[in-house]
């Protein structure tokens, strides 16, 4: 009698087993979306406009598009932060991206150059190399399909980033007299 009731000790002991070793793997696949929603912290556009226009203006060399400012009416520049939002100590990965939001007489994508610094007019590694990239040939963003990344990164709580876009047609556009431009909205947000 007590081997019967050893192995019914035995199987129970199996079952809790069991239960126990699928609750752990299920609280290991859930820790990370418990994470991510624990870090509260959040992040902010900052600036006086969030949007760019280029017109079917001068093409230009990407040293010159590089060394020009808005003032000579050939580029559009936006000057624009980012801020972290919540406690200073919590980092926050986010991404900021631009969409194409012109569908009537647009220029194509591939001609519309796109470079990104820091505060002090220092590119980020992407925007460092000799050819700066066109709108076409970023890659897409992971918030919204139709945005392209401009900048990934991560921000503390109470941190501010700040950056500067330039934007210019390529110095292979051709000109001509259609009425063309291409237009973009600038978005942050946490990933």
């Amino acid at each position: 009698m007590s081997v019967i009731s050893n192995s019914k000790f035995a199987d129970k002991s199996v079952y809790i087993l069991l239960a126990a070793i699928i609750l752990s793997c299920g609280l290991v696949c859930l820790i990370p979306n418990i994470l991510y929603k624990v870090n509260s912290n959040n992040v902010s556009f900052i600036g006086d406009r969030n949007t760019v226009t280029i017109e079917n203006k001068l093409p230009l060399t990407d040293i010159s598009g590089k060394s020009l400012d808005a003032k000579t009416g050939i580029i559009d520049e936006v000057s624009f932060s980012v801020k972290g939002v919540g406690k200073k100590n919590t980092e926050v990965n986010y991404e900021i991206y631009l969409i194409n939001t012109n569908t009537d007489m647009q220029i194509n994508p591939g001609f519309i150059k796109i470079y990104l610094t820091d505060g002090n007019n220092n590119p980020f590694e992407y925007y460092s190399k000799n050819s700066v990239p066109a709108y076409k040939s970023l890659n897409v963003s992971n918030s919204q399909a139709n945005g392209k990344i401009i900048y990934s990164g991560s921000i503390k709580g109470e941190e501010i980033q700040k950056f500067k876009l330039r934007v210019w047609l390529a110095d292979n556009y051709v000109l001509n007299d259609s009425d063309r431009s291409f237009s973009g909205t600038i978005l942050v947000k946490k990933v």
